[in-house]
């Protein structure tokens, strides 16, 4: 059966008000760099079928994924990630690392043997990749890793099944219409549901967290369309599309509170 799960990216507020409703939370470079401490609390907090995700540092791609510099950062974001117990950590590669036969072998090189098999990575690669898909699962595939897209993009009359990376596993997030609105019609949210109903598993992140009242639209839709709750989620409940009164909480105080920035770092296509 498919497994989907859906969330957002950056949120202020309870969490535990928030894994009632959604059931994937896509942590910002901030987020994953919290104390370990810290993360161990908000992941007790999620219910055993929500999942966080960690995003891997810029400085990966700065580096050319290569050297001890790049090796540590990396394994500093596999230990936040077992502390918060997050099975999937994201990257995002700027525009300026360009689809060059060096930039190809190092991301090959640096992920394809790596001993973490239990940890997926979500690969969302900016620039003039988007132009050569082909290549970039390519080089996804032959490197572990899951090519990130975004089925309802500035191109989304041409998207099928044909053209979005194949495989089971999938890693989707959507960063709003073109120009830059973030509200989705139910006819968006059927097309997502049609796409993504014969895939194995995989995630829909919607990309910043203005769009968190979309999550929950989607969220609710979703299991209506595949007959129940596909992820085994709490019961999805109607909130305020914000933080509400418990908005606003820090890492070091009430552990249930979660403080992620909600700006370019989350999501924003123009972001780090």
């Amino acid at each position: 059966m498919t497994r989907i799960r859906v969330g957002c990216a950056g949120f202020v507020g309870k969490l535990s008000g928030y894994f009632r409703q959604l059931d994937a939370f896509e942590l910002s470079e901030t987020g994953t760099r919290s104390r370990l401490p810290t993360l161990k609390k908000w992941g007790a907090l999620a219910p055993p079928q929500a999942r966080f995700v960690c995003r891997l540092p810029t400085e990966l791609s700065v580096l050319g994924f290569e050297g001890e510099a790049a090796q540590a950062a990396y394994d500093r974001t596999v230990v936040s990630a077992r502390a918060v117990g997050a099975t999937t950590l994201w990257l995002k590669t700027p525009a300026d690392f360009r689809p060059t036969t060096n930039h190809r072998r190092a991301l090959v090189s640096f992920f394809g043997g790596r001993a973490e098999t239990d940890l997926r990575i979500a690969w969302h690669a900016q620039g003039l990749w988007d132009s050569q898909a082909e290549d970039r699962n390519a080089v996804a595939l032959e490197a572990g890793l899951i090519p990130v897209v975004d089925p309802l993009g500035l191109d989304r009359d041409d998207i099928d099944e044909e053209t979005l990376p194949q495989g089971d596993l999938f890693y989707w997030r959507l960063l709003g219409r073109a120009g830059g609105g973030t509200r989705f019609t139910v006819l968006d949210f059927e097309r997502l549901v049609e796409l993504s109903s014969d895939r194995g598993e995989g995630f829909i992140i919607f990309g910043v967290s203005a769009m968190l009242g979309d999550a929950r639209r989607f969220r609710k839709q979703l299991a209506i369309e595949l007959g129940g709750e596909p992820s085994g989620s709490a019961v999805v409940d109607d909130g305020p599309d914000d933080g509400g009164p418990d908005a606003g909480g820090h890492d070091d105080g009430d552990p249930d509170n979660i403080d992620e920035p909600s700006g370019p770092d989350d999501g924003s296509p123009n972001g780090p």
